[in-house]
């Protein structure tokens, strides 16, 4: 395996569905095959079309290759687009304060709990 089968990518994926009742779970299948959650999901209708973006952060190129590879054969879809940045991780200073902001949270949700 080469480096850059190793390397870790921010993408996301921009495509033009057809607005079918199945369209979503299509197009979020390749994830689920891989145990994936994406990061992040927009999708708005347009006409007779949807205008979804799924996107991931810090994911394996080799894997996204694959998983673009599923999408582009998905039933339904008419385009898609590829956004890639090179993926890095959070400053230690942002990742404490999203840690903390999600056990004040925790706290918050669990003295509601009855």
């Amino acid at each position: 395996m080469s480096c850059s089968e190793c390397d870790s990518v921010s993408v996301s994926f921009l495509l033009t569905a057809e607005a079918e009742p199945g369209s979503m779970p299509r197009l979020l299948a390749p994830f689920a095959r891989r145990s994936l959650v994406p990061d992040s999901i927009t999708a708005e209708r347009r006409g007779d079309h949807l205008v979804v973006e799924i996107g991931l952060v810090a994911a394996p190129a080799a894997l996204l290759r694959a998983i673009e590879g599923n999408l582009r054969q998905t039933v339904g879809v008419a385009r898609l687009d590829r956004k890639e940045r090179a993926a890095l991780h959070p400053p230690a200073h942002e990742h404490r304060a999203l840690m903390a902001r999600m056990n004040r949270t925790d706290e918050h949700d669990a003295g509601r709990a009855v």
